[in-house]
């Protein structure tokens, strides 16, 4: 029993590191939520990094419904991560950061 409550102490005197990638859409935004969550314990340390993706030039994409339905999502997208930079800012167990991809 005391071998239980010693290997308890230390498990819950230990940090977790968590990584969240953002890629966008609907799946990537509902694990930005999920992440939320966790980096509420103070015992968390949570890392989310956003990729950005610059549009290849190169793209012949021209069908309006795709492009407009994909301006959507950025447009969601940038909200959601706008909402949780805002509400984490302050917080030292969270980090964000930002990178940029070529498509």
């Amino acid at each position: 029993m005391s071998h239980m409550t010693e290997s308890y102490k230390y498990t819950s005197q230990s940090y977790r590191h968590c990584a969240m990638f953002f890629i966008g859409g609907a799946d990537d935004r509902e694990a930005l939520t999920y992440a939320w969550k966790m980096a509420g314990n103070p015992r968390v340390n949570l890392k989310v990094v956003r990729f950005i993706v610059i549009p290849n030039n190169n793209n012949n994409e021209t069908d309006p419904k795709v492009m407009e339905d994909s301006g959507r999502e950025k447009q969601i997208d940038e909200l959601y991560v706008d909402e949780f930079r805002l509400k984490s800012k302050h917080n030292p167990n969270i980090q964000f950061l930002e990178e940029a991809v070529n498509s």
